[in-house]
C-alpha cells in the first residue's frame, strides 16, 4: 500500500517526506526529485528519525496522517448497506481477510495488546462505547454510519469509518 500511495502523491507533484528503515530498499522506479527521505524506525520511540515539519504557507504542520477514502456504489437501500458493515466482526469476522486480521490480533496479544476480543452487540443495539473485536465504537448513527477506533498496539492511532446514504444524482466517483 505504501508504494502505491507514494507513487500517487509524487505523480500529483507533491513533495513527500517519508520515514524508511533502509533507504536503499526504495524501488528504483521512484522519482526522488520531490522525495525527502528520513532514515529510522517508526517503532523506535527514542529515535529522532524524522525532522520536524517545515513551516508551510498555511502554517506549521501539527498532525501527520494518512487518510484513505473509498466509495462504493451499490444498488441497495442505505439501511441494507448499513446492516452489512455494522454486522462485521464477532462470529462473522472481517471479510475478505479474516485470517490476516486474526493473525494481527494474535501478534498484538504477544506484545501486550488486547488482541481479538470475542463477541459483539447485535447490530440493532450498537452504541458509542461498545467494542467489536479490537475496535471501540466512537460514534454510531443507526442506519447511517459507524466510526471505530483501533485499540491494538500501533504506532499512532487508527480509525475506520463507514457511511451509508443515498447517491446524489450528480455525484461522480
Amino acid at each position: 500500500m505504501g508504494r502505491r500511495l507514494l507513487k500517487r502523491l509524487l505523480a500529483l507533484g507533491l513533495t513527500v517526506r517519508i520515514l524508511v528503515r533502509r533507504p536503499e530498499g526504495l524501488s528504483p522506479g521512484v522519482d526522488r526529485k520531490h522525495l525527502e527521505i528520513c532514515q529510522g524506525d517508526v517503532l523506535d520511540e527514542q529515535a529522532e528519525s524524522a525532522p520536524p515539519a517545515e513551516p508551510t504557507a498555511k502554517g506549521w504542520l501539527e498532525r501527520r496522517m494518512i487518510l484513505e477514502t473509498w466509495q462504493v456504489r451499490v444498488n441497495a437501500a442505505p439501511k441494507t448497506v448499513y446492516h452489512a458493515f455494522a454486522s462485521l466482526g464477532g462470529e462473522r469476522g472481517w471479510r475478505p481477510c479474516h485470517g490476516l486480521w486474526a493473525l494481527r490480533a494474535a501478534l498484538d496479544r504477544l506484545i501486550g495488546g488486547i488482541g481479538m476480543r470475542k463477541g459483539r452487540p447485535p447490530v440493532e443495539e450498537l452504541a458509542a462505547g461498545d467494542t467489536i473485536d479490537f475496535y471501540l465504537l466512537e460514534k454510531v448513527t443507526a442506519g447511517r454510519n459507524l466510526r471505530l477506533r483501533v485499540e491494538m498496539k500501533l504506532p499512532g492511532t487508527g480509525w475506520m469509518q463507514f457511511e451509508a446514504g443515498p447517491v446524489k444524482p450528480d455525484a461522480s466517483l
